[in-house]
């Protein structure tokens, strides 16, 4: 077998492995969210459409013909090719499903949309840019990373799956100061003058310094605390993404100041 180490960008496609004859399509159960209106996990149809994104950004598009991530096997055949190919998942950064999934209407009045929290999240790819957004829900296995990104009010979604050897670090969810928020035990602008605080003592966790100014009380941060735990983190600047005090263009900013001068924390 030739050597794939440098063919992880997917810029040749012809050097990659071949199948004398295609594969015969494999139906491949991909995860849904545990939200109101949407159907459990079933297999895919044969041979769906996909968008694979190589280690360097090239997309290339095609049928997935095997999908088993479990077993480190994809097998996907290029909309330029006639033979399928196969990839490993270090041989790329993630993997869309063409086809969006819609959620069922309900039988009753009942608005889901409120029952269908959105969360902002955080891939830190290897080598390159974090890729930020938000999720319906996201499933986290052993392989890699589901997530639904949502294309519209109504819960039209796009699937993701990220394969686990191409991210450092998911973060996923919201942070104390939000959790806080949620439980309406601190305001919005009470939060940004906590962690304009907490930037000058760096030294104090966030939860203290809201004690030492009475915006909470003992009960409302164990309870907080005890609400994040259930969720995973999200850095500062997603948080106040997710809170609409910034946009990506200004999150985006402060970042490359933060590369100038990594002495001041992005806050």
């Amino acid at each position: 077998m030739s050597d794939l180490s440098d063919l992880s960008d997917l810029s040749d496609l012809s050097a990659l492995p071949r199948h004398p004859q295609p594969a015969e399509p494999t139906a491949t159960a991909w995860p849904t969210p545990h939200l109101p209106g949407y159907p459990a996990a079933t297999p895919l149809e044969p041979a769906p459409l996909v968008e694979i994104e190589g280690l360097n950004g090239r997309v290339i598009e095609g049928q997935l013909m095997q999908f088993d991530p479990e077993q480190g096997l994809l097998q996907l055949r290029p909309n330029t090719t006639r033979k399928p190919i196969e990839l490993r998942l270090d041989q790329f950064r993630r993997m869309r499903l063409k086809a969006v999934m819609r959620p069922v209407p309900a039988a009753d009045a009942r608005d889901l949309a409120a029952e269908r929290p959105l969360l902002p999240f955080c891939i830190a790819f290897k080598g390159t840019t974090a890729w930020q957004g938000m999720t319906l829900g996201y499933s986290e296995v052993a392989w890699g990373l589901f997530l639904f990104e949502p294309e519209d009010a109504d819960g039209t979604m796009r699937r993701w799956f990220v394969p686990r050897p191409a991210y450092t670090q998911a973060k996923i969810g919201h942070l104390l100061g939000q959790a806080l928020v949620d439980q309406h035990s601190l305001s919005p602008d009470q939060l940004q003058a906590v962690l304009a605080e907490q930037e000058a003592l760096r030294g104090r966790r966030l939860g203290d310094v809201m004690l030492l100014r009475q915006l909470i009380s003992p009960h409302d941060l164990a309870q907080a605390i005890a609400h994040q735990a259930q969720m995973p983190m999200v850095r500062i600047g997603e948080a106040l993404m997710a809170l609409g005090f910034i946009t990506d263009l200004q999150l985006e900013e402060a970042l490359l100041q933060q590369r100038v001068d990594r002495s001041v924390p992005l806050g």
